[in-house]
């Protein structure tokens, strides 16, 4: 079935792109691309979908980032569809997290750097949410500004700088 944006409750709205939930489906994230010439959003899009697919089906990442459903260009916009997680950090406050969620963040940035992926982003509140299937658990919910990476010393810093920002 074709995504039709009347069909979704518009979660946030953001410059660049809104994050929609389709009402027939509640468990699924569509984040789309809010203006067609805006180019460097579509590429960012792009390029972050890339990523999740490399890590789709992966038993190392499978428990460390959302779920990966597909990208599409058909409605003109970039759209990229992911699993609906819990609240981001943001939406919890940093001071409310509990230590074994920041610990199960670490955790997953962890299993980023060892499938070859630096975040870049970790300073950003809302790149990590609560696991919607396990409230003690963290996963990655943005990979806008992810790449490639084989350095170890880049990945172990990042690590170390997200425990840092989680008082860990």
């Amino acid at each position: 079935r074709r995504l039709r944006k009347e069909h979704c409750s518009i979660l946030a709205t953001f410059p660049t792109y809104q994050l929609l939930r389709p009402r027939n489906h509640p468990s699924i994230l569509v984040k789309m691309q809010r203006d067609a010439s805006a180019e460097h959003v579509a590429k960012q899009m792009k390029h972050e979908a890339l990523l999740y697919k490399k890590l789709a089906g992966n038993p190392a990442t499978e428990e460390a980032v959302a779920r990966y459903y597909g990208y599409s260009e058909n409605l003109g916009v970039s759209v990229l569809c992911l699993s609906k997680e819990g609240p981001t950090f943001e939406e919890i406050g940093l001071d409310n997290l509990s230590d074994e969620l920041k610990a199960s963040a670490l955790d997953c940035l962890r299993q980023l750097g060892m499938a070859g992926i630096l975040h870049n982003d970790v300073t950003s509140p809302n790149s990590f949410a609560q696991s919607k299937s396990d409230p003690n658990k963290a996963k990655i919910v943005k990979l806008r500004k992810a790449t490639f990476c084989q350095d170890r010393d880049l990945l172990n810093e990042e690590v170390e700088r997200l425990a840092y920002i989680l008082g860990l």
